[in-house]
């Protein structure tokens, strides 16, 4: 082979694996129910990984978050993704794995390329940390899956 089919084969193989990553990802969505989204929905103070995940699929959804004013500050506000998650992705169960299942995994927005890598390179942030709660397990496989598979288009 040459040198540049060698390479071809190699990023072929990579997009394979993370295409199958991806697809499991998209599975495992499709496997969620209504009451695992509202469970949490419901959740009062999310852990920052928490927050983290819906940070990951609103900035791969192209989804901006709310600004809310600041408590005893009522000119200053910030972005607040856990209420943006909430109003835009857990109490819409339909939407929003409709929206999941149509993402354009060829076209990862830029912008969002920041945000999920995270999911690469923490162990907080896989997964399995996740599995008292299948939505937050099922998006952060999503978002890595996406990650991975953003990386290995840029490779």
């Amino acid at each position: 082979k040459s040198g540049a089919q060698a390479i071809r084969d190699d990023v072929r193989r990579d997009l394979d694996a993370v295409s199958n990553g991806f697809d499991r990802a998209t599975a495992d969505l499709k496997k969620l129910r209504r009451e695992q989204f509202r469970e949490v929905t419901y959740l009062a103070n999310p852990s920052k990984n928490i927050v983290q995940i819906m940070v990951g699929v609103l900035a791969l959804l192209e989804i901006k978050p709310m600004k809310v004013p600041v408590r005893d500050k009522p000119n200053v506000k910030v972005e607040d993704y856990w209420e943006t998650a909430k109003k835009y992705l857990l109490t819409h169960h339909d939407a929003t794995i409709s929206q999941l299942l149509a993402f354009d995994r060829m076209n990862i927005p830029p912008d969002s390329l920041p945000v999920i890598t995270e999911f690469l390179h923490k162990k907080e942030l896989e997964a399995v940390q996740f599995r008292r709660y299948p939505v937050c397990e099922a998006l952060c496989a999503w978002v890595s899956a996406s990650a991975h598979f953003g990386q290995a288009l840029r490779a």
